[in-house]
């Protein structure tokens, strides 16, 4: 407390004031305040990890809230340049740190809502670290900088848009100091309640009810182990992988292994989207950090009713994500206000159900000419009538039924026992007179009832190695 009040009335020269440890007894010491302690209004230093014996992230400096019966917070920042490091901060009846105000503030190799031994749930009464302003670094690039943030309703809240150019990285929420078991935040892991341009990334977010709830914009979400251990080979599943709710233009995943996040072993949806403008490229969503390693969730993808333009995977090098083992749907629609969310080139296999469900209600049968309701008004999908190798022109003719001037994705399917199979592996993209695809046009037969679901007679001559 003396500390923190000395530094706030010492002006800041070219550096920050410093707050350094050196209690003596050895081991673990713990402070209990019993009034709430003062609010930070100075640029400072408080380093738990020069405290004798310390080594991050490993703090021996424990800050114990549970005297406290009020409103009172742990560490309360109202200013820039603030770095807090190697202390176990618990118990407290609101947050263990609010960032309140300033900018360019970091938390580092800290137990949030751990005691000092990295194993008990002490979780503060409210959120872990409480965020409102921005920019601001939670944990770092280096293994040392780590935080590990559980035991508390939300483990990181931003609130409002002032909370923007937030950074979380290389943290371990949700789970205890070793990562091999759960503590859970009770709500979510993160929580972005309109803080715009967050990037999560490299943590390992398990455990929790939901790993990552967005209700911003332009958050992005990559290289993370959500609902595993730090290994990213055993199942330490959330309920919900990553919730995008009226969020706009997030980004989870990317093309690069670095970017891939691993979504597996949720209780309920790996993926649930209720906003808009969403990109799920890249990802491993019901498998183990190796690829293949069976670690399903319920549902894999869930979109829900009146989002639009979100995009799962695609055509374009390592756009595609893997999709598998869910013991229901791969992929989820709902809604009749549901349209334009393309699902193209991933890889979707021996999920439960079937590998896209509109409306989840099993198989939608095909009809003719009528303007259907539901979500992307329950298209009807392509279907090839004749499949014939000809080795000798080295073509592969391809005849069916689909919309007029449709794109189609080919795909190869893995069995499914309901003969609708699962795309496991996609092949080729035609369009109808693309010429790069094709060596011959398509011969375009409209069906004569009109609708949404009108067809035409498609022939497509594919050149074969």
């Amino acid at each position: 407390r003396e500390a923190i009040i000395a530094a706030n009335r010492t002006p800041n020269g070219a550096a920050p004031d410093s707050i350094k440890f050196d209690i003596g007894g050895g081991g673990i010491q713990t402070i209990v305040p019993l009034t709430a302690l003062p609010i930070i209004t100075q640029s400072v230093v408080l380093d738990g990890s020069t405290q004798p014996g310390a080594v991050c992230p490993a703090p021996i400096i424990e800050l114990n809230g549970g005297k406290l019966s009020g409103s009172e917070s742990g560490l309360v920042v109202a200013a820039t340049d603030v770095t807090i490091s190697g202390l176990a901060i618990h118990s407290f009846p609101q947050y263990g740190i609010y960032l309140q105000k300033g900018s360019g503030n970091t938390v580092a190799c800290t137990y949030v809502g751990l005691d000092a031994g990295g194993i008990a749930d002490r979780g503060n009464g409210l959120q872990g670290i409480r965020i409102d302003a921005g920019p601001q670094l939670i944990g770092g690039t280096d293994p040392a900088d780590r935080n590990v943030i559980s035991g508390n309703s939300s483990g990181v809240y931003l609130q409002g848009t002032a909370a923007a150019d937030v950074v979380i990285q290389g943290n371990y929420i949700g789970t205890n100091a070793a990562g091999d078991g759960t503590v859970p935040n009770s709500i979510e892991g993160v929580r972005i309640n309109g803080g715009p341009r967050t990037r999560i990334i490299d943590n390992v977010i398990s455990g929790n009810s939901t790993g990552v709830s967005i209700r911003g914009h332009d958050a992005v979400i990559q290289g993370n182990l959500l609902g595993t251990d730090p290994t990213g080979m055993i199942d330490l599943g959330n309920v919900d992988g990553i919730n995008v709710g009226t969020g706009l233009r997030a980004m989870i995943g990317g093309t690069t292994a670095a970017q891939r996040n691993v979504i597996s072993g949720s209780g309920d949806a790996g993926v649930q989207i209720g906003g808009d403008s969403a990109t799920i490229v890249g990802n491993y969503i019901g498998v183990a950090a190796d690829g293949s390693t069976p670690m399903g969730n319920f549902r894999g993808i869930v979109i829900l009713t009146g989002s639009e333009g979100n995009v799962i995977g695609g055509t374009g090098a390592n756009e595609g994500n893997i999709i598998a083992h869910s013991l229901a749907d791969g992929v989820n629609l709902y809604g009749a206000t549901t349209f334009a969310n393309p699902i193209r080139g991933n890889s979707i296999f021996l999920n439960g159900g079937l590998g896209i469900d509109l409306d989840p209600n099993g198989v939608t049968p095909n009809d003719l000419g009528d303007a259907d309701t539901g979500p992307h008004n329950l298209t009807n999908f392509p279907f090839f009538e004749k499949a014939e190798l000809n080795p000798t022109a080295g073509t592969l003719e391809l005849t069916g039924w689909s919309r007029p001037s449709t794109t189609i994705d080919v795909y190869i399917a893995n069995t499914d026992a309901t003969e609708f199979g699962e795309g496991e592996t996609w092949l080729v993209t035609l369009t109808e007179g693309d010429a790069s695809d094709l060596d011959a046009s398509v011969t375009a037969y409209s069906h004569p009832q009109a609708g949404s679901d009108s067809t035409s007679r498609f022939r497509f001559v594919i050149s074969t190695p």
